[in-house]
């Protein structure tokens, strides 16, 4: 028999071009060697989730490590397949295949995504941060007030030398959550850095409390799942023993939106899913783990958080789960507790407390190195009909919020006026309040005028300002030994009263603050008004109210701003006995008093010879308001920027009535407010004055 030719062969001999097309394929293929070429095999079709993310894995790590050849998809199938059905000895034989084969030299181009997956490009993270914060300051993104006194804040960070941006910590977990599956938006990239660049000289992280506010569908679940996953996973932020927890109003809804996100996200990525276990409501790592709690906040007692989350804080109807996550962290060194949301139904809600402490820490109210906050909401004056001020609620618009979704839902919430207060809840973060309005800007408190008078005093602490004008106004410029002063000297003394003031007294036995406002009105009719205070609270509930309040009570009080009487309730004859001394020191022409605690204090005082006036509360004291309102938007009452007046100033809301007057709506106060009250009462006293005619003839008798 002769031995078949060869394709060589038969070239050679002439013998090839009378082959027919189909008979030429078929030499070449069975004479074709076995070659192997360095990239991913087509990914094949019909693969379930799991499936298609074990693929993705195990080509990313063959790839990796230059094994992998464009004809392995069979074997790939079989290593999934034994991955899947737990088959260890057909795994191995597998692997070994792999094993023995040499890798490829480095000259060849790989294809490490097949060319129907598209890449996912992951954001840098400190320069994202960046840029963001840049052009919202600069007006080039649209956003509200309280996101671009956020972003204000991250540029000044960084200008600070006490703490430090790491922007591989940043990096890292961007990184992490990008790999999850997450396309990140730069205001979510923004929050990430800030939550977990910024470190403090011990290394550790500086922010311990986050608040996010941001309209519906926003892709706030999806971030808050994937933070979950990150603070859990020992290769995400590292800390051991790590537990992780989500909560919501009920059990079911913790289970069905937050945790349900982390599962999905869990399935995306081969590495979270080969070293975790997932049950039916929890996620666990061999020493931490990952799981939804229901609302029951009396049967949460004993848990060691690192990370919480409260999903949707505008559904709590109190603060007891808030509390308990708070106080669960103690015996961490970085914890980390988020609360992202959207608004809430009323402004009774926790939600609504969180929201405006946010609000004074973005403005410099209140102190919270510790404490994020992204505030997506609209300003106050933008209107819902303005397509243009959508995005200042949903920073997401036009990528995952569909602008088209919002104009049916305004044109549903126009055509059906029951709807619409849903709309503005859910769509633009509008908390519901009919008839309450916010009172004065801290943006005033803090202008010149207000703050300060002279451009010299702005440099100086607010206690020095006010120490500067007590001095000044008071009658008393320094003591002075009168056994050496002639008759003369005495009479001039006696006569120097100082400037007269008109004072505000608002008392509080145990919770509140009791205040004093001394109001001095100015000399000339233009001139500016100046009010100074006096602020009291019981030594025993200080450190309580710091710890639980989160109010910086021992800081007032080691700053002289907050004078401690003894014991736990607040002593009004150590109060007596300091406005009685005030007395002597100003020339206060009368105190008005609120009737409510102080009919013995106020006696006391009368007694004592000082001219006292009862002022009534509610729509009586709308004149007092509306003045006190005016002399600050014009920069002419200056509180010398006392922190907690300007604290108090901040909390204060109005309802208004039919009439066009309007009083201090004190049970719905975002926190306390003494201090304005006992300012408005002082006014009140003033504007209670009979009017002095400087003619002189004003009361002369004319005869007709």
């Amino acid at each position: 028999m002769s031995r078949r030719k060869t394709v060589e062969e038969l070239k050679q001999s002439g013998g090839w071009v009378h082959l027919s097309k189909d008979e030429q394929a078929r030499r070449l293929a069975a004479e074709a060697p076995l070659t192997f070429e360095f990239g991913t095999p087509p990914t094949p079709k019909g693969l379930s989730p799991r499936e298609h993310a074990l693929w993705r894995y195990y080509c990313e790590a063959l790839l990796e490590k230059r094994v992998l050849a464009k004809t392995d998809g069979e074997l790939l199938l079989e290593i999934i397949r034994a991955k899947s059905l737990g088959d260890e000895t057909k795994l191995s034989e597998c692997v070994a295949v792999l094993r023995t084969r040499e890798p490829f030299p480095e000259q060849q181009d790989a294809n490490p995504v097949a060319a129907s997956e598209p890449t996912r490009t992951i954001p840098n993270a400190a320069d994202t941060a960046k840029i963001y914060a840049v052009n919202v300051t600069a007006g080039n993104i649209i956003a509200g007030k309280y996101v671009k006194l956020a972003c204000q804040r991250f540029l000044d960070d960084l200008k600070r030398t006490d703490i430090t941006f790491d922007a591989v910590g940043a990096q890292h977990v961007v990184d992490y959550i990008a790999k999850l599956g997450l396309d990140l938006l730069p205001w979510q990239v923004f929050i990430l850095a800030n939550l977990f660049g910024w470190k403090l000289p011990s290394g550790l992280r500086r922010f311990r409390y986050a608040y996010v506010l941001v309209a519906k569908k926003n892709g706030k679940t999806a971030l808050s799942a994937a933070l979950a996953l990150y603070m859990a996973d020992p290769l995400g932020d590292g800390e051991p023993y790590a537990n992780s927890y989500c909560a919501a109003t009920t059990k079911y809804q913790s289970a069905s939106l937050c945790f349900k996100a982390a599962c999905q996200l869990r399935e995306n990525n081969p590495h979270i899913a080969n070293a975790t276990r997932k049950w039916k409501a929890a996620i666990t790592w061999p020493n931490a783990l990952f799981e939804p709690l229901a609302a029951n906040s009396e049967k949460l007692n004993g848990l060691n958080i690192h990370f919480g989350c409260l999903d949707e804080l505008g559904d709590h109807p109190n603060s007891s789960l808030h509390t308990v996550f708070t106080s669960s962290t103690t015996g961490r060194k970085q914890p980390l507790i988020v609360s992202i949301t959207t608004a809430g139904a009323s402004r009774e809600q926790i939600a609504f407390e969180i929201r405006n402490r946010a609000v004074q820490v973005l403005e410099g109210t209140l102190p919270g190195d510790s404490f994020f906050a992204l505030v997506c909401e609209l300003d106050e004056g933008d209107s819902p009909e303005d397509e243009s001020v959508w995005i200042k609620a949903n920073p997401s618009l036009g990528v995952l919020v569909p602008v088209e979704n919002i104009r049916d839902l305004a044109q549903q919430a126009a055509a059906i006026p029951s709807t619409k207060h849903a709309f503005l809840r859910y769509s633009f973060n509008v908390w519901s309040s009919s008839s309450l309005a916010s009172w004065v800007s801290i943006t005033d408190l803090n202008a010149q005028g207000c703050a300060y008078l002279a451009d010299a005093d702005a440099a100086l602490s607010p206690g020095q300002r006010a120490a500067a004008a007590e001095q000044r106004l008071s009658h008393v410029k320094q003591k002075v030994d009168l056994s050496k002063l002639d008759s003369k000297a005495l009479a001039a003394l006696s006569g120097n009263r100082g400037r007269t003031c008109f004072g505000g007294l608002d008392l509080a036995l145990v919770n509140d603050l009791s205040a004093l406002a001394l109001l001095f009105p100015p000399e000339k009719p233009d001139g500016i008004w100046e009010c100074l205070f006096r602020f009291w609270c019981p030594e025993e509930n200080i450190a309580r109210r710091t710890r639980e309040q989160r109010v910086p009570y021992e800081a007032w009080r080691d700053s002289g701003h907050i004078i401690a009487t003894p014991g736990e309730v607040t002593s009004f004859e150590h109060i007596k006995g300091e406005v009685l001394a005030l007395r002597d020191k100003f020339n206060i022409k009368e105190l008005g008093f609120d009737r409510a605690l102080a009919a013995d204090l106020v006696g006391g005082l009368e007694n004592a010879g000082m001219k006292v006036l009862q002022i009534s509360q509610g729509f009586a004291l709308s004149p007092a308001i509306l003045r006190t309102e005016r002399l600050i938007v014009e920069h002419k009452l200056c509180l010398y920027g006392h922190p907690i007046a300007n604290w108090c100033f901040g909390n204060v809301l109005l309802a208004h009535g039919y009439k066009g007057d309007c009083r201090v709506e004190k049970a719905k106060a975002r926190e306390k407010i003494d201090g304005a009250v006992a300012a408005i009462i002082a006014m009140q006293t003033h504007l209670s004055q009979p009017v002095l005619s400087a003619d002189p003839n004003a009361f002369k008798i004319r005869y007709l």
